[in-house]
């Protein structure tokens, strides 16, 4: 690398000098336009009771933005009453003395579902204890989440900072997404009030039963939490290419909007079945009314998931893919399928219940 820069002529290297300055320059002029704008709206609305979501998901991980997704359709059809301001998770420092001036006592904070309550995602955790630590005596709800700290010197470490943080805030509420991480918040959160409901994105129907379905998905991670191996990858190609006229190799990533994730619903309602080892693979498969085998991942949240909605017949889960022949057979012959949400409505009560006390 040294070699390398040694080779850059000086022009070059003092153009990209420039090049950078400029780009940081545009950067700064775009956030103290931001930062106005949100000041004069948080000035208009001052009188109005808001919801603050604060560390939005702004980035391409589909599962996220779908969970956004459905927490800003719960969020309005549920608190009316409410402005719902939703700022992004990567601009929190450019906002958050100004949501700080402007947050009254009535408003109330939602911190982000999702996966990453522990210590690899450190990002997400520290800027969710900065929220709770500003906010000592607002409501504040986390949406259903996973908990997970590493069973090692640095998960231990981390999960007493957060058991020190969260416990000491009395009006917080966390909302775990299958029992593994329930019982984890219960017996690491005594301080604080919890529950157990489906991922949020379980709220959304996307299934259309006249859909045109033709071929195979097979949406795997290539991430820390993904578990095959290539051989294995190759070995679900192999059954799915002997069984359909077209197999695809997809992912739930995409762009960071909601345009990519209904486009992505779209892709899974066009398929004849889906191999996945992405949670949200497994639940997009589920309200799109899409054939599904799940595979495990490297934790519980996969499996955990599974467990509220392994009553919908399109849907299977496995930990051995040797099961999967069988199950493409058995999935194969279904007629078409609808999703049916109505199984999760009265733990979605209990949300509402916890953020108007």
């Amino acid at each position: 690398m040294n070699l390398i820069k040694k080779l850059i002529p000086i022009k070059i290297k003092r153009y990209l000098k420039v090049e950078r300055y400029i780009e940081n320059i545009k950067q700064q002029i775009m956030d103290s336009k931001d930062r106005n704008q949100l000041t004069k709206y948080l000035d208009e609305i001052s009188a109005v009771k808001k919801i603050f979501i604060l560390d939005a998901c702004d980035h391409r991980n589909l599962g996220d933005q779908a969970i956004l997704m459905a927490e800003l359709q719960f969020l309005k059809d549920n608190f009316k009453e409410y402005k719902i301001v939703s700022l992004g998770l990567g601009k929190f420092n450019n906002y958050i003395n100004i949501v700080k001036k402007h947050a009254r006592l009535n408003d109330i904070f939602v911190l982000h579902g999702g996966g990453n309550l522990g210590n690899e995602y450190k990002r997400a955790e520290n800027t969710r204890r900065t929220i709770i630590q500003l906010f000592p005596n607002n409501n504040i709800i986390l949406f259903p989440q996973t908990m997970y700290f590493t069973p090692n010197e640095e998960g231990s470490r981390e999960l007493i900072k957060s058991k020190e943080i969260y416990g000491n805030h009395k009006k917080l509420t966390l909302i775990a997404r299958e029992r593994k991480s329930y019982d984890l918040m219960r017996s690491n959160f005594n301080n604080n009030q919890t529950i157990l409901t489906p991922d949020i994105v379980l709220t959304l129907n996307k299934s259309l039963t006249n859909e045109v379905r033709k071929g195979a998905l097979f949406c795997c991670r290539n991430d820390i939490e993904g578990l095959l191996s290539k051989a294995e990858k190759l070995e679900i190609l192999d059954i799915l290419e002997g069984e359909f006229s077209k197999v695809s190799i997809t992912d739930t990533i995409g762009e960071s909007n909601f345009e990519s994730v209904e486009a992505k619903f779209k892709e899974f309602r066009q398929a004849e079945i889906v191999i996945t080892d992405r949670l949200h693979g497994m639940v997009f498969a589920a309200i799109t009314g899409t054939p599904c085998i799940a595979l495990s991942n490297y934790n519980y949240k996969v499996k955990g998931t599974y467990d509220w909605i392994k009553h919908l017949k399109y849907i299977k889960y496995t930990d051995s893919i040797d099961e999967v022949p069988e199950l493409v057979k058995e999935l194969k012959g279904l007629k078409p399928c609808k999703y049916d949400n109505g199984f999760s409505i009265s733990y979605y009560e209990k949300i509402k219940k916890a953020m108007l006390v």
